[in-house]
């Protein structure tokens, strides 16, 4: 072996010496892990959020609950009867106005379903002329 060679397998082995030492460093720092010192074991807390529906109006949702970070999920709307959907507000902002709304979670948060009531325009007629005052 020559001495250029032996130079860099001893620098090869340097690097990743170093490079070995910062990533346990990264793990010992990091307050995602719990270290048990009896048993040598890592635990990872896994964070968990919660979305919360409400409603205005008159129909089903569905999509409330608890969920893991990094999960997408979908939240969903139906109107009842003679009601139709009009949007998810998140803090009184539209955030859609599908029925189905796909979200990922990084946070908790509060949605409100809203739905109207459908109105219906009829003309009264009697012999096919309007009455008068309707």
């Amino acid at each position: 072996m020559t001495i250029k060679s032996f130079i860099l397998l001893m620098l090869a082995i340097a690097i990743i010496l170093v490079a070995a030492y910062l990533v346990l460093s990264l793990y010992e720092n990091n307050d995602d892990f719990d270290n048990d010192k009896n048993n040598n074991k890592r635990e990872v807390n896994i964070k968990e959020y919660s979305v919360s529906i409400s409603k205005e109006g008159s129909g089903t949702v569905t999509g409330a609950g608890s969920y893991l970070l990094g999960n997408t999920i979908e939240i969903t709307a139906t109107p009842d009867t003679e009601y139709r959907f009009t949007g998810w507000y998140k803090n009184n902002e539209l955030c859609s106005n599908n029925s189905i709304y796909k979200l990922y979670i990084d946070s908790n948060c509060d949605f409100m379903a809203k739905f109207e009531r459908i109105s219906h325009n009829v003309d009264l007629k009697e012999n096919g002329a309007p009455i008068p005052g309707y």
